[in-house]
């Protein structure tokens, strides 16, 4: 069965502020992105 999570974000120590990657997740909260 599926499972019900929320989104995660999460920052590294080290790294390119200027970069980010977003994988499988909607930065929406609409009904329809369910």
């Amino acid at each position: 069965p599926p499972a019900i999570v929320t989104n995660v974000c999460a920052d590294t120590k080290q790294g390119n502020a200027n970069r980010t990657i977003v994988v499988g997740s909607h930065s929406d909260s609409v009904s329809a992105g369910n």
